[in-house]
C-alpha cells in the first residue's frame, strides 16, 4: 500500500501522511507515490505543492520540513521507516505518531540498532510538544533525536530506544521546560541509550526496560513521580547533572522505590519530594551471581547460601541486615542471581542507611563451611566459589601441648607431651609424618620383670630372692642397686657328703663325713 499525504485546509497548518511504503519507507517515497502534491484534507482533488510542506535538499538524505507532520490519521495503520536520513524542521514544529502510527529511526538487527538517522524537532515556544500520542508506536535505533525549542518534549505511546542519542537544549538557558518526559501506560523500553543537555529525564510511567542509561551534563538525572510500582535501573551513570542524579515525587499516599542497581558511577545527589516521600526511598543495588562447586571443579546442587550486613557501615557491628533471604544453588551449583541494597535513602532529608559491610556464609552437609567477612560491595558480584570436604580433626589428647587448632585456628587446644626417645621402644618411629623420632628403649624380658608386674604385652615372672640366698656384697634390683646379697658360701667339706648346691642347685657337691651318732666327737677343720 503507498503512502498518501494530506493537509488540512487550503492554508495548510499540517500535514499528515496514512498508509505503508512498498519499499523504501523513507520520505522521498512519500514524495514518489504523491507526485501532485499534498491533497486538501477538506477539499479533495485539490493539492497543494510540496515546497510549501517538505524540501528534499540532498536525494533520499537530507530534507527540510516546514510544518507539523503527523504519522498516521489516527484510524490506518501508518508506518514510516527513516534510515540513515537527516530530518529537520523549521523552528516552531515537530513531528507527531498519532495512534496506529509507527515511526522508526534506523533498523533493528538482532539486539543493536543499525542504520542510524538523525532528526532535529522544534515546537512552539513553552508549549510542549507530544511526539507520539496514546496507541502510537516510536522505535529510535542507532539515531540521534535533537530537540531545540523552549519546552518539554512528550513521549506517549509505545517506545523502544537502543543505542541512541536523545539531546535537548537544556544548555541554552538551564530551563526546566527543556526536557524530555515519558507518560502513558504502554511500555516503554531504553536499552545503551545516551541522554543529554535535558532539564532531567522525567517519567511518570515506568519503564518496562531501563538499561545501560547514560545521563550527562543536564539538571536532573532521572526524575521519577508519582507512581507506586517500584522503578528500577540497570547500569545506569549519571555525571555532570547540576541539580540531582536521581529524584522521586511522590504524592499524598504513594509510594515510590527507585533502585538503581549495578550502576556506573557512584551515586551523587538524590532527592525525594512530596508528600509521600516520607515512606518513599531510593535504594543503590548489585546483583549477585555465585556458583558453588566441590574440589573438583563440579557444581554443588542445593548449597545454602545466605548474605547479611551490617545497618551501620562498619565492620565491626553484629551482620544483623539480610542482604537476601538465603537460597540454594541449583543445577550446575548455579545460585539464581540475587540482589543486594547496599544503600538506602529515606524521607524529605534523604537519610542514608549504608549496609557495607556484608558476611556471606555457605553451606552443605559434607563440605567444610566458608565464611567470607567484611566484604565491600561497590559492584556487581561474580564469585566462582570452591567448598573443601569436611575436615575431621584430631582429638585434643593426640596434638602437642599448646597448640591451637579448628576453626579460626583456636577451636582447640593439643594436650599431647611427646615422649623422650629413651622412653619408646627400640626402633619404633614416631612424632611428625610418624618418623620424627626413633625410639631407644629396649623392652627386658618378663623373667627380668618383678611377678606380677605388667611388661610390654606380658607380665613378669621374676621373683625376688631374698639377700640371704644371694652371694654375699651382689648387688641387684632396682637399678643393680636395691639389695645386697648376704649369702657366703660354705665350702664343700662343709657340706654334706654327695650334697649339692649353689647356682641351679648344682654348682657344687658336699665332701663332708657323716658324724657317728653314739659318740660325740670334736673335730678340727682346718680351711687351706
Amino acid at each position: 500500500m503507498a503512502y498518501s499525504a494530506y493537509c488540512d485546509t487550503a492554508s495548510a497548518t499540517k500535514w499528515w501522511i496514512k498508509g505503508t511504503g512498498s519499499s523504501v519507507n523513507r520520505l522521498s517515497e512519500v514524495m514518489d507515490d504523491n507526485a501532485s502534491g499534498v491533497e486538501e484534507g477538506d477539499n479533495p482533488g485539490n493539492y497543494q505543492p510540496w515546497s510549501t510542506f517538505m524540501t528534499e535538499v540532498v536525494e533520499d538524505k537530507v530534507y527540510l520540513i516546514h510544518l507539523d507532520l503527523d504519522i498516521g490519521d489516527g484510524s490506518t495503520a501508518t508506518t514510516l521507516t527513516s534510515e540513515r536520513e537527516h530530518v529537520v524542521f523549521d523552528s516552531g514544529y515537530g513531528p507527531r505518531v498519532v495512534s496506529k502510527g509507527v515511526l522508526t529511526l534506523g533498523a533493528l538487527t538482532g539486539d543493536w540498532g543499525t542504520k542510524g538517522s538523525f532528526w532535529e524537532i522544534s515546537g512552539v515556544s513553552t508549549t510542549n510538544e507530544r511526539i507520539t500520542e496514546y496507541g502510537a508506536t516510536l522505535n529510535i535505533y542507532a539515531s540521534t533525536l535533537y530537540d531545540s525549542h523552549l519546552g518539554y518534549c512528550d513521549i506517549y505511546g509505545t517506545t523502544d530506544f537502543r543505542n541512541s542519542i536523545l539531546m535537548h537544549s537544556y544548555d541554552v538557558d538551564s530551563s526546566y521546560r527543556r526536557r524530555f518526559s515519558w507518560g502513558g501506560s504502554q511500555v516503554k523500553s531504553l536499552r545503551n541509550v545516551f541522554i543529554c543537555n535535558s532539564y532531567g529525564a522525567n517519567f511518570n510511567i515506568v519503564p518496562g526496560t531501563f538499561e545501560n542509561v547514560h545521563i550527562h551534563s543536564g539538571g536532573y538525572g532521572v526524575y521519577c513521580t508519582k507512581h507506586s510500582t517500584p522503578f528500577t535501573t540497570k547500569e545506569a551513570k549519571f555525571t555532570n547533572n547540576s541539580i540531582a542524579d536521581v529524584a522521586t515525587y511522590s504524592a499524598a499516599g504513594n509510594v515510590v522505590t527507585f533502585n538503581l542497581v549495578d550502576p556506573k558511577s557512584a551515586v551523587g545527589t538524590v532527592k525525594l519530594d512530596g508528600d509521600g516521600a516520607a515512606v518513599s526511598s531510593i535504594n543503590e543495588q548489585y546483583t549477585c551471581n555465585i556458583t558453588v562447586v566441590d574440589k573438583d571443579g563440579t557444581g554443588i546442587v542445593g548449597a545454602t547460601v545466605a548474605c547479611t550486613g551490617s545497618d551501620s557501615g562498619t565492620a565491626s557491628e553484629e551482620y544483623d541486615t539480610v542482604g537476601f533471604t538465603t537460597a540454594d544453588t541449583g543445577a550446575s551449583g548455579v545460585l539464581a542471581e540475587q540482589t543486594v541494597t547496599v544503600k538506602k535513602w529515606v524521607g524529605t532529608s534523604e537519610t542514608l542507611t549504608n549496609y557495607n559491610y556484608f558476611k556471606f556464609t555457605i553451606t552443605e552437609p559434607g563440605y567444610e563451611t566458608l565464611v567470607m567477612e567484611k566484604i565491600t560491595i561497590d559492584a556487581p558480584i561474580v564469585w566462582h566459589l570452591e567448598l573443601q570436604d569436611t575436615v575431621t580433626y584430631p582429638a585434643i589428647a593426640d596434638v602437642e601441648s599448646g597448640v591451637q587448632y579448628g576453626d579460626g585456628g583456636t577451636e582447640f587446644t593439643g594436650t599431647f607431651t611427646e615422649p623422650g626417645i629413651a622412653n619408646v621402644r627400640t626402633g619404633q618411629q614416631y612424632g611428625g609424618s610418624g618418623t620424627q623420632y626413633t625410639g631407644t628403649c629396649a623392652v627386658p624380658a618378663a623373667a627380668d620383670v618383678e611377678s606380677g608386674v605388667s611388661v610390654d604385652a606380658t607380665t613378669g615372672t621374676f621373683t625376688e630372692p631374698g639377700v640371704g640366698n644371694v652371694e654375699k656384697d651382689v648387688t641387684y634390683g632396682g637399678g643393680g642397686t636395691e639389695f645386697t646379697g648376704t649369702f657366703a658360701e660354705p665350702g664343700v667339706g662343709n657340706v654334706k657328703t654327695d650334697v649339692q648346691y649353689g647356682a641351679d642347685g648344682t654348682e657344687f657337691t658336699g665332701t663332708g663325713a657323716n658324724i657317728s651318732s653314739g659318740k660325740k666327737r670334736n673335730y678340727i677343720f682346718v680351711h687351706e
